[in-house]
């Protein structure tokens, strides 16, 4: 997977607008936000997750296996194929809630 093009691809593709719309109807704030409301604008958001995303890509391929952390809202997943040896998949999401059971 060629990294650049990953991330301009999910940056072009992924619905800012929308994150951007729930966080100000929720009043959503980040600390380091630049705007006087603490929201952060749509230009923030966008490097944000390029900055996670570059960090999820560079930290499955130098560990040679799945990477995934989140923050302020965004999960961030890279998955790293051990057979092609190359990171072979990126992923951002941003979720408001979620629920697990597993019963083992």
């Amino acid at each position: 997977m060629n990294k650049t093009k990953a991330i301009n691809s999910i940056l072009e593709n992924f619905d800012f607008n929308k994150v951007h719309d729930v966080m100000t109807h929720l009043e959503w704030k980040w600390a380091f936000a630049r705007t006087e409301s603490g929201i952060p604008s749509i230009g923030e958001l966008v490097l944000k997750v390029q900055g996670y995303l570059n960090e999820a890509y560079d930290k499955a391929e130098a560990k040679k296996g799945n990477y995934n952390t989140a923050t302020g809202g965004f999960q961030y997943l890279a998955e790293y194929n051990k057979e092609t040896e190359e990171v072979d998949y990126l992923d951002v999401k941003f979720v408001l809630t979620e629920w697990d059971y597993d019963e083992q």
